[in-house]
């Protein structure tokens, strides 16, 4: 599980999962994510790993 905050206006917390975490942030952070890229830049504040 990925939690990403935005600093955007909004304060709406984004919850997804990867099997990258550094790829999918990077996608974030460059703006190909639609639902955050108009908060950029976003803080990663937690994540889980599993296996």
């Amino acid at each position: 599980m990925v939690r990403l905050l935005p600093r955007g206006e909004n304060g709406d917390i984004y919850i997804g999962s990867t099997d990258d975490l550094r790829r999918r942030v990077a996608s974030h952070q460059q703006g190909h994510v639609i639902s955050t890229s108009k908060y950029l830049p976003l803080i990663l504040r937690s994540y889980v790993a599993t296996r």
